[in-house]
């Protein structure tokens, strides 16, 4: 028996928790948040934010209707990663709120991309009641 499977880049353990899966999100999103830093500093903020959706939102969601409703945790952890990275892209020091700068930006929160997806998912497919 194995305890957990790779496909299509998704990682699935025996117990369907999903840590495991979030736990290398998580890695790839501090690789795109690093990146978004990089180029905020060397370049101008549309490009930052081209790099934001290239790098870190592409990973953020990549399945998520699928791993999004695992635990509150599995989706605090990518969203405090989203959180700085966003701070970054509007230059707010480390402790200032980000609320506007989501709306600013016209950047969903893993939590709204969640609900998002789901519902797209629901539509597209005829499952509304």
């Amino acid at each position: 028996v194995v305890d957990e499977a790779k496909y299509l880049g998704v990682t699935i353990d025996n117990c369907l928790k999903w840590t495991t899966h979030v736990d290398n999100l998580c890695k790839k999103l501090a690789s795109g948040l690093y990146v978004v830093k990089r180029i905020k500093a060397i370049s101008d903020k549309q490009t930052a934010i081209m790099a934001y959706n290239a790098v870190f939102d592409s990973h953020l969601r990549y399945c998520l209707p699928v791993w999004g409703y695992s635990s509150v945790i599995n989706l605090q952890r990518p969203l405090i990663l989203q959180k700085k990275c966003i701070r970054i892209l509007a230059d707010l020091q480390p402790r200032d709120t980000c609320r506007k700068a989501f709306i600013e930006l016209n950047i969903f929160t893993v939590v709204s991309l969640y609900i998002l997806q789901v519902i797209m998912y629901a539509h597209n497919n005829n499952l509304t009641r």
